[in-house]
């Protein structure tokens, strides 16, 4: 057993250690050092997304220098970046500050049970040896928001019939040898587009099978201002006007494409066409929705329309009639051989983990509950979770929530105070779905998810701007947090 375990109770739990955990551990450090914790890690390593993730080409799709952590600049090469790459620069972080000492590696969270009684979370943990019983004041939930244990697949019809194989982009087989292969890609996403061109380097064929189009984007991997500003300032002042950089383009880009839809709409398309012509725009990258009403796909350097003006690689839009022996029919009548079939179809949200959470032994059921400043739930006390934008670098916001979060522990401990809850008060306050996004994923953990408020501080806003300002100067004692 740990050392520390024989002390059974601790101020924080951080469950997840992938960049949002990371992030905690380092605000809880530097901002709350008198705070003992641990951060659990399921897997034995750390990375969380980049590390389960390990398709040909994995990448991040937001540049790295909003994406990266505020307070270790990223200093790689490219603004957007491998999933190797990543992984290291997490791992690097971690260790450079000393937050991998709390890691826990190999230790699952099975449930955590809120008790009034002696206001802490009942807690118990599956080690590689036992399962551990302790107790912590706050729990902090930084376990991203998809199964980390399978991806989602839906029914394809006849699917048992095909005799070659089958993998989806999540549990990638890294002994997978598809020289020579002919490869069907199911899904027109981001993991879809980074695929396609990675693949057919060596591939004999690859096909992209999309039901519907989305919207692409050909984005540099380098930005030229990166090497400017690197050369001719401290380093920590380039990365800092990188990142605000990068803020304010993104969320440029949104509210352009928010309030001007048809005129986005038209950018990027005429983009597409001078890349591959009206025709094929036409047929295969026309949406039937407007920009930003899911998230843009972003294709690093052009690759993945390259690959589509060779021989290498296609897109065909339609829907899957069934699977044959070897390989599928498409409902146009259309046959496409394939020796392997790759399911790039999506996640399933799980916003908690695997975890069970209870309230005094009754099961916690997320989709009963409001979402306060975008990290706590209305009527759970001592609970925060990390839930990132989903128009902008997803780590954005979970740095200002960890900043958040820690603003409010120094509150607490200044009055002597142990329990926070936000509660609703407003009786015309109204519930609303939590992400306005009409993402496949989204859509279809809409009964599970938390809802968001039709009012402050209960509404999610897509903005950095506005957050950062909440976070910094937004009341504490705001009315509907409650303290004992």
């Amino acid at each position: 057993m740990d050392p520390d375990s024989e002390r059974l109770h601790l101020d924080v739990l951080v469950v997840g250690a992938g960049i949002s955990g990371i992030t905690a551990a380092y605000r809880l450090q530097t901002e709350c050092p008198q705070k003992r914790f641990w951060v659990l890690e399921a897997r034995e390593a750390i990375g969380g997304t980049w590390d389960l993730f390990r398709y040909p080409g994995v990448r991040s799709d937001s540049d790295m220098y909003t994406f990266g952590f505020p307070f270790a600049p990223w200093t790689g090469e490219h603004t957007m970046a491998q999933g190797e790459e990543i992984r290291t620069y997490i791992e690097e972080t971690a260790k450079r500050f000393g937050l991998d000492r709390h890691i826990r590696f190999g230790h699952r969270l099975l449930k955590a049970d809120w008790s009034t009684s002696s206001s802490a979370w009942q807690v118990q943990i599956q080690t590689p040896h036992e399962v551990l019983s302790l107790s912590c004041q706050y729990l902090w939930m930084c376990t991203g928001y998809y199964d980390f244990r399978q991806g989602y697949t839906p029914a394809l019809p006849g699917l048992a019939h095909f005799r070659g194989r089958i993998v989806h982009p999540q549990k990638w087989p890294q002994e997978l040898d598809y020289t020579g292969k002919r490869i069907v890609v199911i899904g027109s996403g981001a993991t879809a587009v980074t695929l396609v061109p990675e693949l057919a380097k060596k591939a004999e064929h690859v096909t992209m099978i999309q039901r519907s189009p989305g919207y692409l984007a050909n984005v540099p991997t380098t930005d030229p201002w990166a090497r400017r500003l690197k050369r001719y300032l401290p380093h920590r002042v380039a990365c800092w006007l990188l990142r605000w950089k990068g803020i304010l383009h993104q969320s440029f880009v949104f509210q352009l494409a928010r309030r001007w839809p048809e005129r986005s709409r038209e950018f990027l398309l005429s983009q597409l066409r001078s890349e591959l012509g009206k025709r094929q725009v036409q047929e295969h990258f026309t949406p039937r929705y407007n920009p930003w009403e899911q998230r843009l796909c972003a294709d690093a350097d052009g690759e993945f329309l390259s690959a589509l003006r060779t021989a290498k690689a296609s897109v065909l839009t339609d829907t899957i009639k069934t699977f044959t022996p070897e390989g599928l029919v498409l409902d146009s009548g259309v046959e496409v051989p394939a020796d392997i079939v790759v399911t790039a179809t999506g996640l399933i949200v799980k916003i908690f983990g695997t975890a069970q959470l209870l309230l005094d032994e009754s099961p916690l059921s997320p989709s009963e509950h409001l979402v306060y400043k975008g990290t706590m739930l209305s009527d759970v006390p001592n609970m925060w979770f990390a839930l990132g934008y989903t128009n902008m670098s997803w780590t954005l916001k979970c740095d200002l929530s960890a900043r958040y979060v820690c603003r409010l522990l120094r509150f607490m401990d200044d009055r002597a105070h142990k329990v926070c809850t936000p509660c609703v008060k407003d009786p015309n306050l109204k519930a609303d779905r939590l992400l306005d996004f009409s993402s496949g994923y989204l859509l279809r953990a809409h009964e599970i998810l938390p809802k968001q408020g039709s009012k402050q501080p209960w509404r999610l806003h897509q903005s950095y701007l506005h957050d950062l300002v909440q976070t910094e100067f937004g009341a504490i004692r705001d009315g509907v947090m409650t303290f004992r």
